[in-house]
């Protein structure tokens, strides 16, 4: 009996370590999956981010003609519109406002000297930030004053 009871501790010890094991493995999987996930989200924002300079560049050229104006909006939505579709899907959105651009959400990415403002002081927001749910994929990249 006493000899049984040892097997059967020993079988019960050696499935919780293999099921230990198991979750880890999966743990494991999990993140690599995870960040395979994140590396193309951000690939696809480098993308978007590139169209809209493109799309900027574009509109500067062709200032005086307004038709030529639309197609290029209409152009660049019609190539946007697939890539922010896919993000969409996964729960990715974009910090759209100054109000989103906490200190937990943002980095300064570069500084201006500018003496009629205090330092810290927000410029512009050079390239937006982006959620993954309640996951910072990307900060929000900013130009802010410094003085010193």
């Amino acid at each position: 009996m006493i000899k049984e009871i040892d097997q059967l501790r020993d079988k019960l010890v050696k499935m919780a370590t293999e099921q230990l094991q198991l979750k880890q493995e999966l743990e494991r999987q999990k993140d690599a999956y995870e960040a395979r996930l994140k590396e193309a989200f951000l690939s696809i924002i480098k993308q978007l981010d590139d169209l809209q300079k493109e799309q900027q560049e574009k509109l500067a050229q062709a200032a005086e003609d307004p038709a030529h104006l639309a197609q290029i909006n209409q152009l660049y939505e019609q190539l946007q519109a697939p890539l922010q579709k896919v993000l969409q899907m996964h729960h990715i959105h974009r910090l759209q406002s100054p109000a989103e651009q906490l200190p937990e959400y943002s980095a300064v990415l570069d500084t201006v000297r500018d003496q009629s403002k205090m330092n810290g002081t927000l410029v512009h927001v050079r390239q937006l930030g982006y959620l993954w749910g309640a996951q910072l994929l990307r900060p929000a990249g900013l130009v802010v004053v410094k003085n010193d």
